[in-house]
């Protein structure tokens, strides 16, 4: 009897631990349009396919795989349709595993257009994004968005961007929320993702 209660002690230990992962997002815009920078990043393996893109035929797909630095990828596919006069190129950005800070990986798809906003002091990118990606590691969740997000491009190359202002319209909705931004300007940490607060601490 008591080695079938030792037996059931340690299966319901174990179901506890697969049960357990890493924290939400903190709830608020500024968690979220972090969470969507990370998100984006790989907008950068796309920005360099537009040259041998532009001179392609009518109806071309091209994939390439471009590895996360922190684990995984994100494969990157184009499609293009220049039978529009504006030249219409869309991009599907199919993240797997990818890591950018180490602590969190993603998984899920955004469809992507972007135009090139140039000023005397900066190139800005101005990304179109919907779809959804789930995280895991130390943050465990997920979102959902259908927005635009305006950001330097230095900042979207770069390794440990901590402070990083973007521009945001649209809607972004994690486990937390819906949020609404209308041409917001958000300070994020563009370095890693802001989870809640801890329960078991203070």
């Amino acid at each position: 009897m008591k080695k079938l209660i030792r037996v059931g002690i340690a299966v319901v230990a174990a179901l506890g631990l697969v049960g357990c992962g890493g924290r939400p997002l903190a709830p608020g815009k500024e968690a979220a349009a972090g969470a969507l920078f990370q998100s984006s990043r790989g907008a950068n393996g796309a920005t360099g396919m537009l040259a041998q893109v532009m001179n392609a035929a009518a109806g071309i797909t091209t994939d390439v795989k471009v590895s996360c630095p922190k684990g995984g990828n994100v494969a990157v596919r184009v499609n293009v349709d220049i039978t529009n006069p504006t030249t219409n190129i869309a991009y599907d950005l199919t993240y797997d595993g990818c890591s950018y800070d180490g602590h969190t990986s993603m998984k899920g798809t955004m469809h992507m257009t972007f135009d090139v906003v140039t000023t005397s002091t900066s190139v800005q990118m101005a990304l179109h994004l919907k779809g959804r990606l789930d995280f895991w590691g130390e943050i465990s969740d997920f979102i959902d968005v259908d927005v635009t997000e305006t950001v330097a491009q230095t900042d979207l190359t770069g390794t440990s961007a901590a402070n990083v202002s973007i521009v945001l319209n649209g809607t972004i909705t994690d486990s937390s929320g819906n949020y609404v931004f209308a041409n917001e300007t958000i300070s994020i940490d563009g370095s890693g993702f802001t989870p809640a607060p801890d329960p078991n601490q203070g």
